[in-house]
């Protein structure tokens, strides 16, 4: 996980360069990278980023969830990761797109990992992401706004 938030361009791009800038100890501080609700993101093997929802993505930002600490600081396991984010980006998702989402053979919930080095420094919040299938089980890529009624509002 990188050390900064995502700021979008007008274009729905991030700048390579933008970093949030501060002073004082970074200790300590949650230094999470996370997109802002309602980004549509293009999902690769090794990254994924914004871009605009016009554009092909594969899935969109529902929500950001601040995970709670673990006993000693350490990292949960994957399992406890994954139980930790399921409740709290499922609430997430429904406050996003409405009380009755479920998740289904074409929307899947889901969020980035985060790094035990990460988690360690600080790094507690992730971002929910429904991600898009298609009926066979393997990911599509849309354009527009899926997962509301009225695809002509931006996401």
């Amino acid at each position: 996980m990188q050390g900064h938030s995502a700021v979008l361009l007008d274009d729905g791009t991030v700048p390579d360069s933008h970093l949030d800038l501060f002073t004082g100890r970074a200790e300590g501080a949650d230094q999470s990278f996370v997109f802002p609700v309602g980004a549509c993101l293009l999902a690769s093997p090794n990254t994924t980023r914004p871009v605009r929802c016009t554009d092909p993505h594969q899935a969109v930002a529902v929500g950001n969830a601040h995970l709670p600490d673990t006993p000693g600081g350490e990292p949960p396991s994957h399992e406890d990761f994954l139980r930790l984010v399921e409740a709290r980006c499922r609430e997430l998702a429904r406050a996003y797109i409405g009380p009755s989402f479920q998740e289904s053979r074409t929307f899947h919930l889901n969020s980035l990992l985060i790094d035990p080095a990460s988690w360690r420094a600080g790094s507690h919040t992730v971002t929910c992401m429904v991600e898009y299938y298609t009926a066979s089980g393997q990911p599509r890529s849309v354009s527009g706004d899926q997962l509301r009624r009225d695809p002509g509002i931006p996401a």
